[in-house]
């Protein structure tokens, strides 16, 4: 699931740019201007994540719920799909903002459920790790996919990764107790 959280996370981020001159050819500055939102937002809610995850109190509980909101925005993203420039951009950058939700979760606060065996950095070094592997394989494999079969179809592979990563944290909240 991190490994998703990380392709989806810096592929968007990466590519949206790409996604918006491509598919409206508005120009390289303003399509380059909406990387700027996806920093921006996730600031402004990456304390809300938190408290959110606090009170649900399960850090797989809490990632699957942000991912089951990235898939909402995702579908509406498919829906309307090339209808408004800003529809696109808002969209794709509140998926990245629930999937940097994911990334607090499962990277920041999972490794401290490992603390009693001295092993949180280690845990915390795997989970980055991961997060990395998927952020490199996306620069390449969305440039490939965009190319050879459109955008629509990435935003539509963007969404089955969502579920797939979905599914992963709800199938193993309930081994998780509370956050410690």
């Amino acid at each position: 699931s991190t490994f998703i959280a990380g392709f989806l996370r810096d592929g968007i981020s990466v590519w949206m740019p790409t996604l918006i001159n491509d598919v409206y050819n508005v120009g390289n500055f303003s399509a380059i201007l909406t990387g700027a939102v996806i920093p921006v937002c996730c600031a402004l809610f990456l304390n809300v994540f938190q408290k959110i995850g606090d009170k649900i109190g399960n850090e797989l509980k809490s990632a699957a719920l942000f991912y089951s909101a990235a898939l909402v925005f995702g579908a509406i993203f498919l829906l309307f799909f090339s209808a408004f420039p800003m529809l696109d951009v808002i969209l794709m950058s509140a998926i990245t903002v629930c999937v940097h939700g994911v990334n607090l979760m499962l990277v920041c606060t999972v490794p401290k459920r490992f603390s009693k065996y001295g092993r949180s950095s280690t845990m915390s070094g795997i989970f980055n790790a991961s997060v990395y592997g998927g952020s490199s394989v996306s620069t390449y494999f969305i440039a490939r996919l965009s190319m050879s079969f459109g955008w629509r179809n990435v935003c539509a592979f963007w969404c089955v990764l969502i579920l797939v990563a979905s599914a992963l944290c709800f199938s193993k909240y309930k081994k998780y107790g509370k956050i410690i």
